[in-house]
Parts: C-alpha cells; structure tokens; sequence
C-alpha cells in the first residue's frame, strides 16, 4: 500500500489537493455553471430533472417508474416526488398497469408535451452555451470522457441499468448513438456525439 497520489498535477507544491485541478471542484463549477444557464433560459417552470423526466417519459410514450429511475439515475424516492409534482399539473398520468398489478405506467398529458416540446429550444440553447467554448472534436472528447467519469468506466454497460426499447424510430443513417435515446438522460440532456437536440437535422428525433 502506498499513500502516494498517482496523479501528482492534481496536488499542490505542499501536497494538497489544487483547487483549480479539482474533479469534484470543476464538476461542481459546471453543475453551477448549467443551473444559473437554465434559470436565465427555461421559462417552462422545469427543473432539469422535471425536463428529464418528461423527456423519458414521452422517448417510451408510457413506462413504469423503476426504468425511469434507471433512466435519469433517481432514487425511487426522488421520482416518487418528481412524478407527484408533475401530475399536480397537469402534465403527466399514471394508470396502474393491467398485466401486472405492482407497476405504474405513466405517461404525458397533452399539456406534458406541450411542456418539454417548449424548453426544448431553450435546453438546446444552454447546451450551447455550456460547451462552446470547445472544438467540434474536444466537445466529443469532453462528453465521451465525462460520460466514462460519471458512470465509473462503465459508460457502455452500465451493470444494474437495462435498455428500455424507446418508441421513436431511429431514422436510417441517424446517429444511433445519440443521447436523447440511447443513453440515460443527463440533467441537461447533451447528445453524445452531435451535441444537439430535438429539432436538429443531426437528430434522429427531428
């Protein structure tokens, strides 16, 4: 065993940890960085949970409350709350589901997509913002590595979260890879590779 840090760039001339070189810090500075983005944006009255929530829920037009929670990586806790304030208003519904008894299908309401259809354009606008101060290529690298960071290194298997076929069709020649649908749906949803969103020519959802 040794306490020497494998990575000495993250530590300062007297050993502790550098601020500036901080993961947890910079994470923290670029969660900072999109919430006072979506404040300014999203005039929706969503969070960006909410948003990520209905954007599941209307990808697999109705679904049960344990794939949402693998989805966005929510406690059932959390959804529980989550899906009590949305349907406050109007903008989802749940039915109990007619085949097995112990599961809540929920989908949105007319108002639900109304909803997430109207951020949409400001989500795609602090995407934007949040990564343009990068490369075509470095936005790809930053997301790719980002991804990998936030899931451990299991960014492509993910154990203990399962795929939950979506009820849009991949268009032919779209990029499959895309965020919106084949990845569990960040606070601000990024696409994986294209960084864009619904309404794109690049997007598969457009």
């Amino acid at each position: 065993m040794t306490d020497r840090c494998p990575w000495p760039e993250l530590l300062a001339s007297d050993g502790l940890p550098a601020l500036e070189t901080s993961p947890g810090y910079l994470v923290r500075r670029a969660h900072q960085a999109h919430a006072s983005l979506w404040q300014i944006y999203v005039r929706q009255n969503l969070t960006p949970i909410q948003f990520g929530v209905l954007l599941v829920i209307d990808q697999h037009q109705e679904i049960d409350q344990t794939a949402v929670t693998q989805l966005m990586s929510l406690d059932k806790n959390t959804l529980t709350d989550v899906l009590r304030r949305l349907r406050s208003r109007g903008l989802v519904f749940s039915r109990q589901d007619p085949v097995d008894g112990r599961r809540m299908l929920t989908r949105l309401s007319d108002a639900g997509r109304r909803a997430l259809m109207a951020a949409t354009p400001a989500v795609r606008a602090i995407q934007d913002r949040l990564l343009e101060s990068l490369r075509v290529r470095e936005r790809q690298t930053f997301l790719e590595l980002l991804r990998k960071a936030a899931y451990l290194g299991r960014a492509q298997d993910r154990r203990g979260t399962r795929r939950v076929t979506p009820r849009h069709p991949v268009k032919p020649g779209a990029n499959r890879d895309c965020y919106w649908i084949w990845r569990p749906v960040t606070s601000f949803g990024a696409c994986n590779s294209c960084t864009q969103c619904i309404g794109s020519p690049k997007c598969h959802l457009s």
